[in-house]
């Protein structure tokens, strides 16, 4: 395969490479969006705190404490697919630069034995 191809498919693993660290960044932000502050639980006279010792409210905690760590598990499976495509395109860009180096070295030979 020449230089020229190999540069091109490296130029395609960066571009998608990209496009995985816009999405990521995207679903962090969405993530990071801030909630309403708690409001008071009526007749209670308190906060959340007051109103989480029912179980009803207990439940809806769980499943959200539940759905969030859900959450940051997909997005570490994420970044660890992104940190993959990151490594691959370093490796393929680190061979592509061997190789130029090769063919310089041959030249650059083969100029000097011409003398």
């Amino acid at each position: 395969m020449s230089v020229q191809k190999w540069l091109k498919k490296a130029q395609g693993l960066v571009e998608r490479a990209g496009q995985s660290v816009k999405q990521a960044l995207t679903v962090a932000r969405s993530k990071g969006k801030p909630t309403a502050p708690p409001t008071l639980a009526p007749g209670t006279g308190m906060g959340m705190a007051g109103a989480a010792g029912s179980p009803e409210n207990q439940a809806a905690l769980r499943k959200k404490m539940e759905k969030q760590l859900k959450d940051s598990a997909a997005t570490g499976t994420q970044a660890h697919k992104l940190q993959q495509q990151m490594q691959s395109i370093q490796q393929l860009l680190q061979m592509i630069s061997n190789i130029s180096k090769q063919q310089h070295d041959t030249a650059k030979s083969i100029i000097g034995n011409m003398r």
